[in-house]
């Protein structure tokens, strides 16, 4: 998906959807049914509506599921969210 770079935010992009993507390299802890194990992933960026995870070759839910999040390495624990699976990419 092509993005466009907001002018007045270095590493803030736009995208077709409304929300602005920011770029964000934090580590997601992903879990679902059909996963064997928890995941722990690479962010790409993240926006209000959602995060763009690197998938790295793993084989994720399919388009649809809902699959539970949360971010790693912050000084507190971060709280678990449900995303669903909205798009895949050969990146995530």
């Amino acid at each position: 998906m092509a993005n466009k770079t907001d002018e007045n935010s270095p590493g803030v992009e736009r995208e077709r959807c409304k929300h602005i993507r920011t770029r964000l390299k934090v580590w997601i802890k992903i879990s679902h049914p059909s996963l064997e194990e928890e995941l722990e992933l690479m962010s790409n960026n993240v926006s209000h509506g959602g995060a763009f995870i690197l998938s790295d070759g793993v084989n994720l839910p399919e388009i649809g599921e809902e699959v539970k999040m949360q971010v790693q390495g912050m000084a507190q624990e971060a709280p678990i969210v449900r995303a669903k699976i909205l798009r895949k990419t050969e990146e995530g």
